[in-house]
């Protein structure tokens, strides 16, 4: 089978409709037709029916879900990759059309998309080391479920209790990460990048009120560690800054920003006209894991705003994107150690837990589920 690309599927019934609307009637003639109803449309409509409001619809979406699930499974054999071939063809991708025939049924449709899994690393497997330990039952089931309700969270009339499921979200993670849940608030954006850029922007507007109107029109710099994720440099782009406006700040052995490095930092930028845009703080790094001391970041950022009589106080954002799940443990006794974790465990998770006990002190904080909170991709909240 050739292979195609996901868009290709996924607008393979469009093409069906061109189609017929050109009046090439044999691109969907293996379909079958309700009854009364003979038009290309008629056709297309019962190759891949809506779940709403036909109940056959419903039955139908049950049984192909199931199918591909079972097709999918079947990939698994115990090897870290799923069966199949693993080559990739990025010349006939780029070379790839929009089909002049529809797929005859969702079964026919379905099938080129796992074809393009073959091979596929299975991120969940044991003896694979990954960030993400891949999702469990319940976010699989919950992520189906919004994809077939598909509520829109730009309004709450649009989504109803989604909104709030939103709001519910912020709130317990408020709690856990120290923020007071009645002031606190969180949004959920596109992967722990989207969390680095919402917090510098809100970094730049505090830096200069009016920014998100007026643009920004004074010179700033964005401070993060040497090891800290690359959205420091797309965030800082992205906005207008420049890439050139991330200033990294070297790390101590043990893969933390050093204060002394970011006390200079901060004093040269302010003493040069400069204005701070926004201070990221690592909690857990991609690779290393390193975690800064966020206590002792804000203590610093407090003192210079008195000092410098700044009449803004630069923002604090906290990547906890890796690291935010060991708040979990933030009232664990490890004495009694009730999971029953092994001493090699209970001791480095203790270490772990004390040291993200700053982030309290944060602005705002970027949380992935994606990654300690076995749900899909992708799955992140920012928190302020």
């Amino acid at each position: 089978m050739q292979r195609r690309s996901f868009l290709q599927v996924l607008l393979a019934g469009v093409a069906g409709v061109f189609s017929w609307l050109r009046g090439d009637g044999a691109a969907a003639a293996t379909v079958a037709s309700p009854p009364g109803d003979v038009s290309g449309i008629g056709r297309i409509r019962a190759a891949f029916p809506s779940p709403f409001p036909d109940p056959s619809g419903r039955e139908r979406l049950l049984g192909d879900i199931t199918g591909a699930l079972r097709a999918l499974f079947a990939k698994r054999t115990g090897a870290i990759r799923l069966a199949g071939d693993a080559l990739l063809d990025y010349d006939h991708a780029r070379n790839a059309r929009l089909p002049r025939n529809m797929a005859a049924d969702t079964h026919e449709a379905v099938a080129p998309l796992l074809k393009h899994l073959d091979g596929m690393i299975q991120w969940a497997h044991p003896d694979v080391h990954r960030l993400h330990g891949g999702a469990t039952a319940a976010s699989v089931i919950g992520m189906t479920l919004a994809a077939v309700e598909d509520p829109n969270l730009v309004w709450d009339d649009l989504s109803q209790g989604a909104a709030s499921a939103e709001m519910e979200v912020a709130a317990m993670l408020a709690d856990l990460m120290g923020f007071d849940p009645a002031q606190a608030s969180g949004i959920f954006t596109f992967g722990g990048t989207g969390t680095t850029l919402y917090g510098v922007r809100l970094g730049i507007e505090k830096a200069q009120p009016g920014a998100f109107h007026d643009g920004v029109n004074a010179p700033m710099r964005v401070f993060a560690s040497d090891v800290a994720h690359y959205a420091k440099l797309s965030s800082a782009g992205w906005l207008g800054l420049g890439m050139n406006a991330m200033q990294a700040v070297p790390t101590t052995d043990d893969n933390a920003m050093d204060l002394d490095a970011l006390e200079q930092a901060l004093r040269a930028t302010i003493e040069d006209g400069r204005r701070i845009a926004c201070i990221v703080a690592t909690a857990g790094s991609t690779d290393a894991f390193g975690v800064d001391d966020v206590g002792a970041i804000a203590a610093l950022r407090d003192h210079l705003t008195a000092e410098y009589k700044l009449d803004y106080r630069p923002h604090l954002h906290v990547d906890a994107v890796v690291g935010w799940s060991y708040r979990a443990f933030s009232d664990y006794d490890f004495e009694v150690n009730p999971l029953a974790l092994s001493p090699r465990a209970r001791d480095g998770i203790r270490a772990v837990s004390a040291r993200m006990e700053g982030l309290q002190h944060a602005d705002s904080i970027g949380i992935d589920f994606h990654k300690s909170g076995w749900t899909s991709y992708m799955s992140s909240l920012f928190l302020v």
